[in-house]
């Protein structure tokens, strides 16, 4: 069983290239992953980023969110996720991010954090100022773009939404997480109302109430042959422990709460047994029914898991999906024609308070490529709030040009080129030649064109006739 992060997913498939082992993780969603030539025995239950970012741009397009800021962490995780949401927002002509804010996880320290969140009260995102540098440049004037995209790990997510809350910006940002730190309660411990409203997308959330069950029981027994297991419920689950025994009384239904990503790791369980299985059978036939391991199966089994772990497919009795590992040309786009990744499928989850007890909860879903069951009633913070996304993106009129009105050039006001000049694109006006003047044809097209000598002659003779008389 894999890693839970991508950075040492990264590590452990290199290994597990080199000793031919098949290694599944049920949380690491990073693109480089995709590399199959690099990681050819990696597999993994969760879908990958490029379909996290489309699902964020499909969010942005359905609450018409065309400007926005984006803050990442310095970790592939979080670069990576940055340069995918990019590309995806280039593919829609109708959404801006501001320029990114890098925040270098290793060196940031608690007055860095600060800054950047002064930085994205104004509105104006310089890359400097995240740095410590240029404290003083921060110009007024500029549009604010109320959402935030945060494309971070959970420790610098943590720290950037602490900042927010010492600098008292409760109602100045939407913010819009990534799977890294969404849904993590140490992420948003303390700082709740400064989170709240915030809209997250994370790997589809199911309950398994038979897991649920199951872990009921073992609390209820000894559970002696797992040796961690007391540590485990006074740490996570708030059981009281005396002299190393766990009192189990207070191991109830109300403290005892299942990871998001249970079914994940349950997924990851389901396919090794599938592969196995459909291996054994292959090669070992009439030893099926005694249960025996026949020679050919022990000799193979690294050789030919990967190859039966991309062919695997079982029903999910929880939910009657059909689980098999995708490829990212299955109608997304074509890297490879190997299935290793887990299916694109998301919740929508918003952090909202239910009863004076904060928590995420699911609003809607993105599958095949589209936001489906979506819940308007959300974001409930900003139900009476409009939410400042939209400066001027209409497109200029015929023979005007774009002037940008902040240095990320997303928003802009539109200016004519005048009667002696043309629109060589959208953000210049050329000259047109002595004695040439711009014309606007029934085509909207605009062009120099010669002026007539007529029309020179009479305003010259009009013009002296004025002075003589």
């Amino acid at each position: 069983m894999g890693p839970q992060t991508s950075a040492v997913s990264l590590e452990i498939a290199s290994l597990g290239r080199l000793l031919s082992v098949p290694l599944i993780s049920y949380l690491s969603s990073a693109v480089t992953l995709c590399q199959r030539d690099n990681f050819p025995n990696f597999f993994r239950t969760v879908p990958s980023d490029i379909h996290q970012a489309l699902a964020i741009v499909a969010l942005l397009e359905r609450f018409e969110w065309n400007y926005a800021s984006f803050v990442h962490s310095d970790s592939v995780y979080g670069t990576t996720g940055y340069e995918l949401v990019k590309q995806a927002v280039e593919k829609t002509n109708n959404i801006c991010l501001a320029d990114p804010v890098t925040i270098y996880n290793k060196q940031f320290k608690d007055e860095d954090y600060i800054r950047v969140v002064r930085t994205l009260v104004k509105g104006k995102n310089d890359s400097t100022l995240a740095k410590g540098k240029n404290e003083n440049k921060m110009d007024n004037g500029f549009v604010t773009p109320k959402v935030v995209i945060v494309f971070a790990d959970r420790v610098p997510a943590g720290k950037l939404l602490q900042a927010a809350k010492d600098e008292g910006v409760k109602d100045n940002f939407m913010w819009i997480g990534s799977d890294a730190w969404a849904s993590r309660e140490s992420v948003v411990e303390n700082k709740e109302e400064f989170v709240e409203g915030a809209i997250a997308i994370h790997p589809l959330r199911r309950n398994l109430p038979a897991y649920n069950k199951y872990f009921q029981r073992l609390i209820n027994t000894k559970n002696e042959r797992n040796p961690w297991f007391e540590e485990y419920l006074e740490v996570y689950h708030n059981c009281s422990s005396d002299n190393g025994k766990t009192d189990r009384s207070n191991c109830n239904e109300g403290t005892q709460r299942e990871q998001v990503y249970v079914h994940f790791v349950r997924d990851a369980v389901y396919a090794y047994a599938h592969a196995l299985h459909d291996l054994h059978l292959d090669l070992c036939g009439s030893f099926v029914g005694n249960k025996r391991l026949c020679p050919a199966f022990k000799e193979n089994v690294f050789k030919n898991l990967t190859h039966y772990l991309s062919k695997v497919s079982f029903n999910d009795t929880e939910d009657n999906f059909t689980f098999r590992f995708y490829s990212h040309d299955d109608s997304y786009s074509a890297h490879s024609s190997v299935a290793h990744d887990g299916p694109p499928r998301y919740s929508i989850i918003n952090f909202a308070e239910n009863q004076t007890v904060y928590d995420w909860r699911t609003v809607g879903t993105y599958l095949d490529g589209e936001i489906k069951d979506i819940d308007d009633e959300f974001p409930t913070r900003y139900q009476d709030m409009a939410i400042e996304t939209v400066c001027n993106r209409k497109e200029c009129e015929v023979n005007h040009i774009k002037i940008p009105d902040t240095d990320d050039q997303c928003c802009w006001h539109c200016q004519n080129c005048g009667d002696y000049k043309i629109a060589k694109n959208q953000y210049e006006c050329i000259e047109c030649e002595k004695g040439n003047r711009s014309e606007i044809s029934t085509d909207k097209t605009v062009k120099c064109v010669r002026i007539e000598e007529v029309i020179f002659i009479r305003n010259l003779v009009h013009n002296f006739c004025t002075i003589w008389f």
